[in-house]
């Protein structure tokens, strides 16, 4: 405890100096903790922290909202898992989110593995041309240079072996 008790500074400092003066220094590290927490964070702070993680949202970069959400979460005390999968799934861009409820994860960390690959397959799909919609389980070339505005994209199901071959041969498609 003496290396934290270095960090301490200001208020902090101060108020721990007169807990040693008087004598009623904590006995454990949890119970340092506790004192702090309860001497220097606003009563609400649980609520706040609650408030924020209802509001978070995915608004680019799915590991930047990963990121934020962990940060929030790790000082939450006493939320269960299932609520936090709750916030997380509801706080993803709304296709990324879809894709997540339909996996129905139990854990928080099954939910950020069930994102990711949805981000990464679309990431790729984007990088080669491809759109894919896991819930319509179909496959489409995108024509970026076309010169008409009518003209037809290439949609059509695989009926046979051999496109499906080729199409996954050529990097066009992808199966979760």
């Amino acid at each position: 405890m003496q290396t934290e008790l270095s960090l301490l500074g200001g208020t902090a400092l101060q108020w721990f100096v007169n807990l040693k003066l008087k004598n009623q220094l904590p006995s454990s590290w949890n119970e340092f903790k506790e004192q702090l927490r309860s001497q220097f964070q606003p009563v609400d702070f649980q609520e706040h922290l609650q408030q924020k993680l209802l509001q978070l949202k995915q608004k680019h970069l799915l590991q930047d909202y990963i990121q934020a959400f962990r940060n929030i979460v790790g000082q939450i005390h006493n939320m269960d898992e299932l609520t936090q999968v709750i916030f997380f799934v509801n706080g993803l861009s709304s296709n990324t989110g879809l894709y997540v409820r339909s996996k129905h994860p139990q854990t928080v960390e099954e939910a950020i593995r069930e994102a990711t690959t949805y981000d990464n397959v679309m990431a790729i799909g984007k990088s080669n041309n491809v759109t894919y919609n896991p819930f319509l389980e179909t496959f489409s070339t995108v024509e970026l240079n076309s010169i008409k505005t009518h003209q037809q994209r290439y949609s059509t199901p695989f009926n046979s072996a051999t496109t499906k071959a080729d199409c996954f041969k050529f990097g066009l498609c992808f199966l979760l």
